[in-house]
């Protein structure tokens, strides 16, 4: 056999060779490519294992690879609680064999309350890279909370019986016994949907010397602060107030509400330390006891009430659920308008929940109604609503009564106030004639003819405004102001714009050295809220201590992401220095923070 008859037959065996070796190579990068796409992973953690029912706990999606996005929908999170505290982004480069690589690491933070006693977090779809990857569950024990005879949490309604809409007042009470650490409420009854709820800070006493900030509900609230006794023993109290009004009959049981506290529970003895050694190298023992602090979880007392539907007989057309006693009354301005001129409408409606109070349906037929969206105030018990109305013709001579039914409790009927009829004078619309729009009263003038002249004169000479030879003092005096006062403006504009340019760098440059003294403060270990403060009195110009977050938020409704990563540092800066919370800020967030508000305040 010659060698081309070898290579005829060797030939069709390589080429099967080849395949087989490009197959198992495709074959073996898909099983070592990992399930996330590119360079992108996606993961999720947790900062603990065992979590008591109504604690908080911290939930961390990370994402790997990108800073592309999107925060993803955790409304199957159906058993939890659900706050987002913000975004974090890193990225690093590093080199290796003159060889760059680059990564980037997005993390979404949240904070996570267990509201039912369940085993596992379930997955999670996110975007990145407009393509969705999905975290892994995790398992999680729950534990049910505690009660302690230092540590309580009282929940009271004003009663035990109500009518479906009926205002009641709930009264919350934190009573603390021994010396602790922070705290931290989670009131599922202020996010549950059978229930309407509002703060009542008007209940308060005035004197602030006595009122605490507290974080309730990713809110902050004002609080009293107060000494109590109970039996032989002495608590601090902390109390505060809403409204709620049961929107479901039936016998209703109130969620069970939590204080999560890191409370004193014992000290650490000298003998149980271990032995340290001083300057000049001796050893020696802690002479001192250490405080040892545990967290607690302690549960309310539970609450139910009872909900009774309302009453069928009686009920007025016009009644849209409104419960309690209740006042209206209105005013209106001008009250002498011409046809279809607008009228500025109040309406002032008084009661228990008249925060709660919706814009009664106006049945104004002879009135032209604004389809704009009323404007509304409210100061807890007084709701007033404002909005426009327009006579339609010059026979109406009064704005009538205005109804406003409700339910009174107290006699069990259906009732309706209404507002005192407001006399108006209205007057026809004048017509526009043609006379008015030439400005005359009667028929028109002939126009007085001008003094005829001679033709020899020429033309110039009808136009004695322009002759060369009879300008008077007074225009030459016009005319040099016209021609120097230009030059003069020119040159005020051209100073002014140098020192404001002189002005808006010096500007600038206090506004970088503020980023690199933030920075600074923040490694060296300096109070985190001071230096913040200190930061935005460098770009507000002003005194950092008179900065709060409306000075800021109102300046940042194009970009509302950043204005939650403000809030929420002002929340838990405000919550450290005077709730009593010793939880540390994310000092990254408050640097990111910086930087991004140092662009947007420019």
């Amino acid at each position: 056999m010659n060698v081309k008859d070898n290579l005829k037959k060797t030939a069709p065996m390589k080429t099967d060779q080849t395949f087989i070796i490009l197959l198992a190579g495709l074959l073996l990068l898909c099983l070592t490519t990992p399930a996330t796409a590119g360079d992108v992973q996606v993961s999720a953690r947790i900062n603990q294992q065992e979590i008591y029912l109504g604690q908080p706990f911290s939930f961390i999606i990370s994402i790997k690879g990108t800073d592309d996005v999107i925060q993803p929908d955790l409304t199957n999170l159906k058993d939890f609680q659900v706050r987002f505290l913000g975004k974090s982004q890193n990225s690093s480069i590093q080199i290796f064999n003159s060889h760059k690589e680059s990564s980037k690491t997005c993390e979404l933070n949240y904070q996570l309350t267990t509201l039912k006693n369940i085993a596992t977090i379930p997955a999670i779809t996110v975007m990145a890279d407009n393509t969705p990857y999905t975290t892994q569950p995790i398992d999680i024990t729950t534990k049910k909370p505690e009660k302690n005879d230092n540590f309580k949490l009282e929940v009271r309604l004003s009663k035990p019986t109500a009518y479906v809409g009926e205002p009641l007042l709930m009264t919350t009470t934190w009573l603390i016994g021994q010396k602790a650490r922070g705290g931290g409420f989670t009131l599922p009854v202020l996010s549950d949907p059978r229930f309407k709820t509002s703060v009542r800070e008007d209940l308060l006493p005035r004197d602030r010397k006595h009122l605490i900030q507290l974080e309730i509900d990713g809110k902050t609230i004002l609080a009293k602060q107060y000494q109590k006794k109970i039996g032989t023993k002495d608590f601090m109290a902390i109390t505060f107030f809403h409204t709620l009004i049961p929107r479901s009959t039936g016998t209703l049981t109130l969620p069970q509400g939590t204080i999560t506290v890191s409370g004193l529970a014992g000290y650490e003895s000298p003998q149980s330390r271990r032995r340290s050694v001083d300057p000049f190298g001796m050893s020696m023992w802690g002479s001192r006891q250490r405080e040892i602090y545990k967290t607690f979880v302690i549960p309310a007392n539970p609450v139910t009430l009872d909900v009774l539907p309302l009453p069928m007989q009686g009920k007025p057309p016009g009644f849209n659920g409104l419960v309690g006693q209740y006042t209206i009354t209105a005013n209106a301005s001008p009250t002498i308008v011409n046809v279809g001129d607008p009228i500025t409408l109040n309406l002032e409606i008084s009661g228990q929940a008249a925060n709660a109070v919706a814009m009664p349906h106006l049945n104004l037929e002879h009135f032209k109604i604004s389809t704009d969206q009323p404007k509304h105030s409210t100061d807890y018990d007084t709701t007033t609503f404002t909005t426009t109305i327009r006579a339609k013709d010059e026979q109406v001579q009064q704005i009538p009564t205005i109804p406003l039914s409700f339910f009174n409790v107290k006699t069990g009927k259906y009732e309706t106030a209404t507002t005192t009829p407001i006399p108006v004078t209205v007057r026809p619309t004048r017509i526009i004639t043609a006379d008015d729009a030439l400005g005359g009263h009667g028929e028109i003038q002939p126009k007085t003819p001008e003094p005829k002249t001679e033709l020899q004169q020429g033309i110039r000479y009808n136009y004695s405004d322009i002759k060369d030879n009879n300008i008077p003092t007074a225009n030459r005096l016009i005319l040099w102001l016209a021609i120097l006062i230009p030059p003069a403006i020119f040159i005020i504009i051209v100073i002014s714009k140098r020192d404001v340019d002189t002005s808006t760098k010096q500007k600038k440059k206090q506004k970088k050295q503020a980023i690199k003294q933030l920075q600074k403060n923040l490694s060296t270990g300096d109070a985190a809220f001071e230096a913040w403060l200190t930061f935005l009195g460098h770009e507000l110009d002003r005194p950092p201590q008179t900065i709060t977050k409306q000075d800021i938020l109102p300046q940042l409704k194009t970009h509302p992401e950043l204005g939650k990563q403000v809030q929420q540092i002002f929340t838990a800066g405000d919550a450290m220095k005077y709730g009593g919370s010793n939880k540390s800020l994310n000092t990254q967030l408050i640097l990111d923070t910086a930087e991004q508000l140092h662009k947007v305040l420019k």
